[in-house]
């Protein structure tokens, strides 16, 4: 697995937590150091253990709440003092695997600060070894928890996402935010637009075309189990749920065109949010559920428009005044991200950026510069995205951290991706 780590070009002041613009603070000095050393000593565990440390290593960067130092040196678990005489480092975070009596994986975890010896102890077990980028991530994200640091939860979520194996055909595939691991769930037919249906990602909604005719399942990727939720003719995509999971925000095209449907999981009822004689879909919950925003092409183009989720026939309100080609976004609470087509070339391949918005300013952010970026997704807390980004013949899983002006690229070959979700 490689990282590549990349500043972004934009403005440093933006709408985000609670006034509405805040300071982009650049801390790499001030930053505490942390280096991390592998102590593994089962040679059967060599090879894994040094994925292992690459992804710790990945991982602390991509947090931007240390200043990492990337010597992989090797120690060993019990020395605390004399191996760290003249070691410019402000924490060192040491890592065992081994294999127990069951035959299950082992990561034994401790923290040192040189002042003082240790100050954090830690052990995970885990049956399956292949999800060992998760208990990477876990110990990250606790050792985070730890220093009090923002929380980043979304560490060690489950990616979600559909990809295309070749014409009509396409599959839904879990895996970690690095794409080290990767578990195909759903196969054979033409299987889209998959999206986790609760924060604890226990289940997910998908679009299944049966005879031609798209499908809307729910599953539960951990035992297999799929329940029918509803089908129509034309088009039918799960773009959001809500916070407590009771309502979906489905586009459907029962009539031929796309409008935007609100359906409520207990009482099986959907209620037409839009009924416009054009294309409305991709809708999104925002400010704390009352009203929605979505893509139409009113304007003879696709823009980001908005409107309160209670009055059915109430009027629409255009969000983004910025771009021609406004086609993809998500949300989180007030703050809207969308992808913007930037150029027009009729030969050559276009620019889409990623730009972020406010429903309480007019303040537009670039996120991107370069390449197509899209499939913009807000990790649970707001404070990093997910994206698909295209650059010179190269796709790459972006995160960008929002509050720290970094962005982040991993290396995409599984194909073409069609939707996604975290």
């Amino acid at each position: 697995m490689r990282i590549v780590a990349f500043s972004l070009f934009f403005a440093f002041t933006v709408g985000l937590f609670g006034d509405s613009t805040f300071e982009v603070i650049k801390r790499v000095a001030n930053l505490p150091s942390i280096a991390v050393e592998n102590t593994t000593e089962d040679k059967k565990y060599e090879e894994l253990s040094t994925k292992f440390y690459r992804i710790l290593i990945n991982d602390f960067m991509v947090l931007t709440h240390f200043d990492v130092k990337d010597s992989n040196q090797r120690s060993t678990m019990e020395d605390e003092k004399g191996e760290f005489i003249n070691r410019n480092v402000n924490y060192i975070m040491k890592f065992r695997l081994s294999g127990d009596s069951d035959k299950k994986l082992s990561c034994e975890v401790k923290i040192i600060n040189p002042a003082v010896g240790t100050i954090y102890k830690n052990r995970y077990t885990i049956a399956n070894e292949e999800l060992h980028p998760f208990v990477a991530h876990k110990v990250v994200s606790d050792a985070n928890h730890h220093f009090k640091m923002p929380e980043v939860d979304w560490l060690s979520k489950y990616v979600i996402f559909s990809r295309y194996t070749r014409p009509k055909h396409s599959e839904i595939v879990i895996a970690d935010y690095t794409l080290t691991y990767t578990k195909t769930i759903v196969k054979n037919g033409l299987n889209l637009f998959p999206k986790w249906a609760d924060s604890k990602q226990r289940e997910f909604y998908f679009t299944k075309y049966e005879n031609g005719t798209p499908v809307l399942h729910k599953m539960n990727p951990w035992n297999g189990t799929t329940e029918r939720i509803l089908e129509t003719q034309g088009m039918l995509a799960c773009s959001d749920v809500s916070k407590d999971g009771k309502n979906l925000l489905l586009t459907m095209a029962p009539n031929g065109q796309p409008d935007i449907f609100l359906y409520n999981v207990d009482t099986k009822k959907r209620e037409a949010l839009t009924k416009y004689k054009g294309i409305d879909v991709s809708g999104h919950f925002i400010e704390n559920n009352k009203r929605i925003t979505f893509v139409s092409d009113r304007l003879g183009y696709p823009n980001i428009f908005a409107k309160d989720i209670s009055v059915p026939n109430g009027s629409v309100e255009q969000l983004v005044y910025y771009g021609k080609n406004n086609n993809s976004c998500s949300s989180y609470d007030s703050y809207i991200i969308y992808s913007s087509r930037e150029t027009d070339n009729s030969f050559s391949s276009n620019t889409f950026n990623l730009h972020l918005i406010s429903t309480e300013t007019n303040f537009v952010r670039r996120l991107t510069a370069t390449g197509v970026n899209q499939f913009p997704n807000f990790s649970s807390n707001g404070e990093s995205v997910l994206f698909v980004k295209h650059y010179k013949e190269q796709s790459s899983l972006g995160i960008i951290r929002l509050n720290y002006n970094k962005s982040f690229l991993f290396p995409l070959n599984i194909g073409k991706i069609q939707s996604i979700d975290w």
